[in-house]
């Protein structure tokens, strides 16, 4: 656990394995000085977490990701789940399972580059998930009743993996989302803005 700190920065290098969880509780911002692996919970309940622009450290986690008041900077890393938890409400650049269990959303979710899951169920719920890059999925994605909105200005695509999405909606400044298979929507598909091609 990181303690409060009042008036200052911290450039952190971690084990490279923590079996256990991890809490940031800081006053101003954690960077991280490496790659970081937590076997357990990862939660962010004061200050600032970032994974430092200049590398864009890798966040692996075991367990949940809690956001309960604090802020967590993504600018261009990947947070990848390797086991069975929860993810709060949060912003991520790119977000990956790849696990033999499930991870369930606690909360909207946005992520400003891809998504993938290489393995492992991704569960929605109701809640819904923004993203501004590609969908790639190897595994399972349970839509449950959310909704799945791409809405990136960039040149998007989807590879469902054979998973059903409830709600789709095509929400783009500009160009093109392409389905790379087969997409089955088995509520509401919406183009609001942006080229679709299926």
């Amino acid at each position: 656990m990181f303690a409060s700190l009042a008036n200052a920065t911290l450039t952190c290098t971690l084990p490279a394995g923590m079996e256990g969880n991890l809490r940031i509780n800081a006053t101003n911002t954690v960077f991280l000085g490496a790659p970081l692996v937590v076997g357990g919970n990862l939660e962010i309940s004061a200050g600032t977490f970032d994974v430092t622009i200049a590398n864009n450290y890798q966040i692996s986690v075991g367990g949940s990701w809690v956001n309960s008041g604090g802020t967590f900077n993504e600018q261009n890393g990947t947070v990848v789940f390797t086991g069975t938890g929860t993810v709060s409400a949060e912003t991520f650049w790119n977000f990956e399972l790849n696990t033999a269990g499930t991870i369930t959303l606690a909360g909207a979710l946005d992520v400003n580059g891809n998504l993938t899951v290489t393995a492992g169920t991704f569960a929605a719920g109701a809640n819904q998930i923004n993203i501004a890059g590609d969908w790639s999925n190897a595994g399972i994605f349970t839509a449950g009743t959310g909704t799945v909105v791409f809405d990136g200005g960039i040149a998007q695509s989807l590879a469902s993996g054979g998973s059903a999405f409830n709600n789709l909606t095509v929400s783009k400044s500009a160009n093109t989302l392409t389905f790379g298979s087969i997409v089955t929507v088995t509520s509401t598909l919406a183009l609001s803005s942006g080229t679709l091609a299926p």
